[in-house]
């Protein structure tokens, strides 16, 4: 049954059309976001609108009722003790809700380290960097060979921590002269988007 005044005709529809030859089982965000790319949000999109919602419920990448079915994972960046710390930023057109935190300190000495909200004006674009908060007030030491592990409680959020492909996490090192090993950040998430 057709969405109720929907025009075109169904049969007709961009949507349909595009991936008519894909089963929901098939169907990614990849291709969810062929069709959003170009479009505008006026009146005139409106149908298109609602079968792009209809189809992204339908397939699992879209979902309007909170956290999405079996979207829990991991997320791991390990850097070089002297390279910039690591970044935690999901794909553009993901949203995390991160349940926990892991710094580890992999290095030679004891870092003091403070992780970071960091900010993006292009999403995906590291480079385009617009703002960084840090989520402690001080320095946590992180003796080598030992890690850091925060959940939204123990940072006093009063929200959820929310990651996009425009806002991230870095694993900011304070104090500490390493000469070997690595840094890392560790994210365990539910993808709500």
């Amino acid at each position: 049954m057709p969405l109720p005044d929907a025009k075109p005709d169904p049969n007709n529809a961009n949507i349909y059309e595009q991936f008519s030859h894909l089963t929901a089982q098939e169907f990614t965000r990849e291709n969810l976001n062929v069709v959003l790319n170009p479009l505008y949000l006026n009146y005139v999109s409106e149908d298109v609108l609602r079968r792009i919602k209809l189809i992204g419920e339908t397939t699992g990448t879209l979902s309007s009722s909170g956290v999405l079915a079996d979207s829990g994972g991991s997320y791991v960046v390990e850097n070089a003790y002297d390279a910039g710390g690591p970044l935690i930023l999901p794909p553009v057109g993901e949203v995390w809700r991160i349940q926990l935190l892991i710094l580890t300190n992999n290095t030679d000495v004891t870092v003091g380290s403070i992780p970071q909200m960091v900010t993006f004006g292009t999403a995906g674009d590291v480079s385009s960097q617009t703002n960084a908060q840090f989520l402690l007030d001080s320095a946590t030491n992180i003796s080598a060979g030992n890690s850091l592990r925060l959940t939204d409680n123990l940072l006093g959020l009063s929200q959820d921590l929310t990651l996009t492909s425009k806002v991230g996490i870095k694993y900011a090192r304070v104090g500490g002269s390493p000469t070997s090993g690595t840094t890392k950040i560790t994210v365990f998430y539910i993808r709500v988007r």
